[in-house]
Formats: C-alpha cells, sequence, structure tokens
C-alpha cells in the first residue's frame, strides 16, 4: 500500500485525538480489512474525532439553562 492508501495515518489521528480509541481503531481496521476503502476509513475517523471535539465542547459550555439563549 501506498502512503496515500494505508490506514496508519487515519488511525494514529483517531488514537492522538480522541482517548481510548483503541477499541474503535480495532473495529476500524477489522471493517476496513473487509471493506478497503481508505474514503471510508476517513469518514469514520472524521465522524468519530468530530463527535469526540462536541462531546468536549458541550462538557466546557456546562448545561444549558431552557429558555436562556447561548
Amino acid at each position: 500500500m501506498t502512503r496515500l492508501t494505508s490506514p496508519s495515518l487515519a488511525i494514529a489521528l483517531l488514537e492522538r485525538l480522541v482517548p481510548d480509541s483503541e477499541a474503535l481503531a480495532g473495529d476500524l481496521l477489522e471493517q476496513f480489512e473487509h471493506r478497503p476503502s481508505i474514503a471510508w476509513l476517513w469518514w469514520e475517523v472524521a465522524a468519530a474525532i468530530a463527535t469526540h471535539l462536541l462531546d468536549r465542547q458541550e462538557e466546557l459550555d456546562g448545561p444549558s439553562e431552557p429558555g436562556v439563549p447561548m
């Protein structure tokens, strides 16, 4: 595999940006073996990172009160 089609960079980025992502990385690599689409893999990694960042932002913002604009 060339560097661009190798899953190594995507998985390294996932593990760097999303804590406790070893199980997810393993599942993604297993699926990648059965469905070798680098675009699919990057999409899944991007979704996991985005979800983590949104969850983290919500934690930092704290609970919002109903009817109070942010």
